[in-house]
């Protein structure tokens, strides 16, 4: 005898069952290769399905139209999680019992539909690329591969996002946070800032791994999209490999690192003495924040270190070291357009997020990354139509002199 887990329903499962029902519709052939009708029984001994949602669940049902298919593609291309596709669904079918198909079946296309997107995912890629360029000459894209023909990165720049940087391209900010899902590949975002103190897109490069040939490759290609012209300024986080780049790529360029990575760093290393509200802490954001000169930051350095029993740590002598890419009193001389971090990158990585999925391939990635330039592009052509006007309603109506 069988035992059944404790909590089981011990109910034997009834709904379903076979009704031996004769409705059915024969078709035959003619000897004029027609068709007729042989045989047609209307009558069911059983009660019929009222509506959609009793359909879907059988097979021959659970199929999902050519024109819905392609509504699903081009939202799912869009970014739509698949719950938010399912829900407009219903809302289009009037409401959620009305869908002729399950959920499962929509995961499934959108299952076909990716894998479908990520074939040939490079030369897609490179097929927008020269369509963008032959469309617009002053689009500029690049593409490093080794010499086995494996792509190791891939750099472009709009028209756009070149002429921003040749206005406001004094100062810029480097990350490579943002990584798709779907081969792992760091994406890193060239920012500034326009005469607004709006953040704007320079450029994108996608790189296969942060080594520092992938970044001298990154930043050189980048110099020589914009016609070789270089930041005054560039503001990245603490990598190594990042640094020792632009030390060869950019030479007359300061490099700054951002405060915000230094301040968490050191939090990481010294635990508990840099809590929130702690002595420590207080001295040290007065020492980083209030201090104007080199002399008064390295005599409070040093004040530090002796009263907090610092003297050898190793972590913080690093930081020391490194004090003129990030502490205030060495950088007063140095124009940064008011950024101290890479707050900017982080921003707009997650505007990114808002129009590429984490799984897209690199040619969905492509488009959708147009589709954000070219809304920013909206963006400030209406913002500078609503400018004019103010300014034209002042002039209008200010009083004469």
């Amino acid at each position: 005898m069988m035992l059944q887990p404790e909590g089981s329903n011990k109910e034997e499962n009834t709904k379903s069952a076979r009704t031996k029902c004769k409705a059915m519709v024969r078709l035959k052939r003619t000897a004029d290769d027609g068709w007729y009708f042989s045989t047609v029984v209307l009558t069911h001994n059983h009660e019929l399905a009222d509506t959609a949602r009793e359909k879907k669940v059988w097979k021959c049902h659970n199929t999902i139209d050519s024109s819905i298919k392609e509504l699903i593609k081009h939202m799912r291309s869009n970014n739509f999680p698949v719950n938010k596709v399912y829900g407009v669904m219903s809302d289009i079918h009037g409401r959620h019992e009305e869908v002729p198909f399950g959920k499962r079946c929509l995961k499934n296309l959108c299952a076909t539909l990716a894998h479908d997107s990520s074939l040939d995912d490079i030369t897609k890629t490179l097929d927008i690329f020269s369509k963008m360029q032959a469309q617009n000459p002053d689009f500029f894209y690049a593409v490093k591969v080794d010499s086995e023909r494996r792509v190791h990165g891939i750099l472009s720049c709009h028209s756009k996002s070149r002429a921003d940087y040749h206005l406001f391209g004094d100062v810029l900010t480097f990350d490579t946070t943002y990584k798709s899902n779907l081969y792992e590949m760091p994406v890193g975002l060239f920012v500034g800032v326009n005469n607004h103190y709006q953040s704007t897109l320079f450029g994108c490069v996608i790189l296969r791994e942060e080594t520092e040939d992938s970044f001298k490759w990154a930043f050189s290609t980048f110099v020589e999209a914009n016609g070789g012209k270089t930041p005054q300024t560039i503001l990245t986080d603490q990598c190594r490999e990042m640094e020792v780049a632009i030390a060869h790529t950019m030479p007359s360029t300061v490099h700054r690192l951002c405060k915000w990575h230094v301040m968490k760093s050191i939090k990481e290393n010294l635990g508990a003495l840099y809590k929130k509200g702690t002595p420590f802490r207080i001295d040290f954001n007065r020492l980083t924040n209030e201090m104007m000169t080199v002399d008064e930051f390295d005599r409070g350095w040093a004040y530090l270190m002796d009263t907090y029993g610092l003297a050898g740590n190793r972590y913080m002598a690093h930081i020391y070291d490194c004090r003129d890419k990030w502490a205030k009193p060495y950088l007063s001389s140095n124009f940064c357009a008011k950024m101290c971090s890479t707050q900017r990158n982080e921003c707009m990585n997650n505007v990114l997020k808002s129009y590429v999925s984490l799984s897209a391939p690199l040619n969905r990635f492509v488009l959708q990354y147009n589709k954000l330039i070219a809304q920013r592009c909206k963006d400030e052509d209406f913002e500078m139509a609503h400018t004019k006007k103010v300014n034209k309603f002042f002039i209008v109506n200010s009083p004469p002199p």
